[in-house]
C-alpha cells in the first residue's frame, strides 16, 4: 500500500533518526549553532539598540542593524548546518563523527555559505515585502498577498532544497549549487515537483505542546505569575528541542537523499523506495 505524504515523512525521520542514534554527536551542530545564532544576531543588534537609546529619534537606525543581525543569524544558520551535513554524509558511510571534522568542512566553506546566506536572507525579504505592500491594500490585494508569499515559498523551499548538502560535499558557489539542486531534482523526479515529504511531523506535537503552554501562560500572568513563568520555560525548552531535534532529522534526510539524487547511493538504513518516493509531484489532470 503506497503511503501518504504524512506516512513518507514519518518512515523517514524514523531512519534518519537511526543514524542520529547511532552518532549523536550529530545533535551538537543545532544546538550550538541555535546558541551561536542569537549570540550573533544580539551582538550586531545591539550597537542600533544603544543609538537609540541615545536619542529616542532615531528609530530608523534600527533598520540597518536589523539586517545586520538577520544576516548574522542566517549565517550562523547556514555554517552550523553545512557542518551537520558534512558530519551525516561521513555517518551514512559509517565512518567515525565529530564536531571537529564537521566545523572544519564548514570553516573552509565559509565564502560560499556567507554568499548564500546572502541570497537566502534577500529572497525571504522580498517574499515579505510583496505580502506587506500588499496587505496594506487590503481586500484582495491581501489575499494576493498572502497567496504569493506561500506560493513564492514552498517555490523558494523545493527549488533551494538541496543546496546545503551541495555545500558540504561539493563547496559549489549560490549560483552554481542552486542550478545543481534544481537540475538533481529535476533529473530523478521530473518536473512539476510541489513538495517533499513532511518528515517534520514527527516534532508537530511537542511544538503544539509547547505553543499551547506558552500561551496559556498569557492567562495566569495576573493570577499565578509563578506557574505562569514555569509554563513558559517549560514551552520554550520543549519548543526548542523539538526545532533542533527536527532540523538533526531533516539534515540527514537531506543528505542521504541528494546522495540518491545524485548517483543512485542508498546507504544509512534508508530504502529505496523511501528516497524516491520523498517528492511529490504534481498530480496530472
Amino acid at each position: 500500500m503506497r503511503k501518504g505524504r504524512i506516512g513518507r515523512g514519518i518512515s523517514l525521520a524514523k531512519s534518519s533518526w537511526a543514524v542520529i542514534r547511532s552518532h549523536p554527536s550529530l545533535m551538537l551542530f543545532p544546538v550550538l549553532g541555535s546558541i551561536a545564532g542569537v549570540l550573533a544576531a544580539g551582538l550586531l543588534f545591539a550597537p542600533g539598540i544603544a543609538v537609540l537609546v541615545a536619542d529616542e529619534k532615531l528609530t530608523w537606525v534600527l533598520i540597518p542593524f536589523g539586517l545586520l543581525a538577520a544576516y548574522g543569524l542566517t549565517f550562523v544558520a547556514l555554517f552550523f548546518s553545512v557542518g551537520l551535513a558534512a558530519c551525516a554524509n561521513l555517518a551514512l558511510d559509517g565512518q567515525e563523527v565529530s564536531f571537529g571534522k564537521g566545523f572544519a568542512v564548514a570553516r573552509s566553506r565559509t565564502g560560499v555559505i556567507a554568499g548564500w546566506a546572502l541570497v537566502q536572507l534577500t529572497v525571504g525579504l522580498i517574499l515579505n515585502l510583496i505580502q506587506s505592500l500588499l496587505s496594506d491594500q487590503g481586500g484582495v490585494a491581501a489575499i494576493f498577498g498572502a497567496v504569493i508569499q506561500v506560493i513564492g515559498s514552498l517555490a523558494w523551499a523545493v527549488a533551494s532544497f538541496f543546496v546545503i548538502p551541495i555545500l558540504a560535499l561539493e563547496g559549489l558557489g549560490p549560483k552554481a549549487a542552486l542550478k545543481r539542486s534544481v537540475a538533481t531534482i529535476k533529473e530523478r523526479w521530473g518536473e512539476g515537483v510541489v513538495g517533499s515529504a513532511a518528515i517534520g511531523i514527527v516534532t508537530l506535537p511537542a511544538i503544539i505542546i509547547a505553543i499551547a503552554l506558552i500561551f496559556g501562560a498569557a492567562s495566569l500572568s495576573d493570577s499565578n505569575a509563578p506557574v505562569a513563568l514555569a509554563m513558559i520555560a517549560v514551552g520554550v525548552i520543549v519548543f526548542a528541542a523539538a526545532v533542533i531535534f527536527s532540523s538533526s532529522l531533516t539534515a540527514v534526510f537531506k543528505v542521504a537523499l541528494y546522495r540518491f539524487a545524485a548517483d543512485g547511493t542508498v546507504t544509512g538504513g534508508f530504502e529505496q523506495q523511501q528516497l524516491e518516493s520523498a517528492f511529490v509531484a504534481k498530480k496530472r489532470r
